[in-house]
């Protein structure tokens, strides 16, 4: 029975990477004590083995988060070549395009109003659903619209005047340009 014992003992041992040492036996003392200075080793392994596997993903969590909130100032430093580190590399180069998106679709939007701002012309544009996506100041003044919030709003909740929406409504009925000339009264 002690040999049954001990050759369990030493496949327990060996399956942890070989940290304990069988040195026979001794007596349940001392065979209680391997016991417990093993499973205190094991135990600090594998917390080390878990931290070294979560300190990456929670600093990509972090990233992430700062990415979401805009920051595009940091980069995630993993340094690994594991699977981590190849998807820490990816998270910094989506952060990369991101930023340069972003770059441009501000510039965009700035030559935009720039534009918009200094075009005689009233401007209106809306979506098939007839919400408005664009609207200079021009065209509030021509159409007489107090509010300056009209992004992303119907635009019969905008627009009260029935002969603009009855154009509006006519050219997307007929899938074309529409022209009629209104005359609005200041």
């Amino acid at each position: 029975m002690h040999r049954l014992f001990i050759k369990i003992f030493v496949v327990f041992a060996v399956s942890f990477g070989g940290i304990g040492l069988v040195m026979g036996w001794y007596g349940n003392r001392s065979l209680t004590m391997m016991l417990l200075v093993e499973g205190i080793l094991i135990v600090g392994l594998s917390y080390r083995v878990a931290s070294w596997v979560t300190q990456p993903l929670e600093k990509m969590t972090q990233f992430a988060s700062q990415l979401r909130k805009g920051d595009f100032a940091s980069n995630l430093m993993v340094h690994s070549k594991d699977e981590l580190g190849v998807l820490a590399g990816s998270l910094n180069d989506m952060k990369d395009r991101l930023s340069s998106m972003m770059d441009t679709l501000t510039r965009e939007k700035g030559q935009l109003s720039a534009i918009l701002a200094g075009m005689y012309d009233g401007v209106l544009v809306i979506d098939t659903k007839k919400q408005i996506l664009l609207f200079n100041d021009r065209c509030r003044s021509i159409l007489q619209v107090a509010t300056k919030k009209v992004h992303g709003r119907p635009l019969f909740e905008v627009v009260r005047l029935p002969e603009v929406n009855q154009v509006i409504e006519a050219a997307l009925r007929q899938q074309r340009m529409v022209q009629k000339q209104i005359q609005v009264l200041d």
